[in-house]
């Protein structure tokens, strides 16, 4: 994974407060610009920014912990520790807890 992401919105907690990417308020085009300019000119930064996101990528967000945690909801624990949800997720009918 190589570059730096800013993000604005929905996905903050994937950043980290400017750990992998800049945050800006969405809607607030001045302060886009003020994190643009930022990587732009800041070649250490946008070094920084992307090894954090692509160790955070390769501990966070690989395919065994996907898997493993698809096998948590399809066994039930996706529920504070009950099955609640499991016989509807194996039978297809409904993908959670009611």
């Amino acid at each position: 994974m190589r570059g730096s992401w800013i993000a604005g919105g929905g996905t903050p907690e994937l950043i980290g407060e400017n750990e992998r990417g800049l945050l800006f308020e969405n809607g607030d085009a001045d302060e886009l610009c003020a994190q643009l300019q930022n990587l732009i000119g800041d070649e250490d930064l946008r070094r920084t920014l992307s090894i954090r996101a692509a160790q955070f990528a390769n501990e966070h967000l690989n395919l065994g912990i996907a898997l493993e945690r698809q096998s948590e909801i399809m066994n039930g624990s996706c529920v504070g520790g009950t099955t609640d949800c499991a016989p509807r997720c194996r039978s297809g009918s409904n993908l959670g807890p009611k």
